[in-house]
């Protein structure tokens, strides 16, 4: 596991480290700054954006640079990620979270013992016979977990849930 100000060091180091005179014409003397003010924290890791400090300083559009795609760091995989510019941030870190899975939809495990619940959960969740026995055996604490991923869509979930009478509630899988 990885801290903030380790991450933090490492993203610093990366981006000046990037050649980026490669890929442009003409040459660049600068350097690269962390805009700490813009760092977006979730429960996992941290975005870090960037930009040049000749930008920075005199807000001159001639010398901006373009193309410097922020660097997300996963502080659970101390793994840094080159995100694309061209996917705004919400949808980086919901597609991120439904990839590795790091929000858990739980419901009272009590509930899978009412065959008019599996009947529901089977239905809502598009579950086969099963997926259905595997809900029933994989009870912890007297919590099951019914689906994993992403945050939006397990709140999503939830609420289809909570229409028919059922309560559950998401959790982060990595609580410190």
């Amino acid at each position: 596991m990885i801290n903030f100000k380790e991450a933090r060091k490492l993203v610093l180091e990366k981006v000046n480290s990037i050649n980026f005179n490669t890929f442009i014409s003409n040459k660049i003397d600068d350097r690269f700054l962390i805009l700490d003010d813009l760092i977006a924290e979730k429960e996992y890791g941290w975005d870090f954006p960037y930009s040049n400090e000749k930008f920075l300083k005199t807000k001159s559009i001639k010398h901006a640079f373009a193309g410097n795609s922020p660097f997300f760091v996963d502080k659970y995989k101390s793994l840094i990620i080159e995100r694309s510019s061209g996917i705004s941030r919400d949808n980086f870190f919901e597609d991120y979270e439904e990839e590795n899975e790091y929000w858990c939809l739980k419901i009272d495990s009590n509930l899978l013992t009412n065959n008019k619940i599996l009947l529901l959960l089977k239905k809502k969740l598009k579950l086969d016979l099963n997926e259905l026995k595997r809900l029933k055996n994989q009870s912890y604490n007297g919590e099951t977990i019914l689906s994993s991923g992403g945050q939006k869509k397990l709140e999503s979930l939830k609420s289809v849930l909570q229409e028919n009478g059922i309560t559950g509630k998401i959790e982060f899988k990595f609580s410190t």
